[in-house]
């Protein structure tokens, strides 16, 4: 099995794609317009409705910041007020669950939000550890 090279962003190519998804998200591009109803699937064992498109964490809320960035900020917030609730996350995208729980956190939403995360081992007992 090859390695993988990892992927290397500049700040300014993650500030240039967090404006570009702020943008998109403010102009309604999540929703359409917010006049539509967004797709739900219920979860098999609670029947809890979620909808079937999430936020994903990888790379772009992988920073290491004091003070998170503005359009992160934005993008967290959109994403809410537009009926964003799952959000993908694991402890190998580096600082991003940390930064997605400090976001939720500061807007109040932890309670609302499903956070899906991400083990990559082998057996049961591995992933309970």
């Amino acid at each position: 099995m090859q390695s993988q090279r990892p992927l290397v962003f500049s700040r300014r190519d993650i500030l240039k794609l967090v404006t570009g998804a702020s943008a998109w998200l403010a102009s309604g591009g999540l929703l359409c317009a917010q006049k539509r109803t967004i797709i739900k699937r219920a979860i098999p064992v609670t029947n809890e409705e979620l909808p079937v498109i999430g936020l994903g964490a990888a790379r772009i809320f992988d920073i290491y910041a004091e003070d998170i960035p503005r359009p992160l900020r934005e993008v967290m917030r959109l994403f809410v007020k537009h009926g964003g609730r799952l959000v993908d996350s694991s402890p190998m995208y580096g600082a991003a669950e940390t930064v997605v729980g400090t976001l939720s956190e500061h807007f109040g939403i932890s309670d609302q939000q499903f956070f899906a995360t991400t083990l990559w081992t082998s057996g049961r007992e591995a992933g309970i550890q």
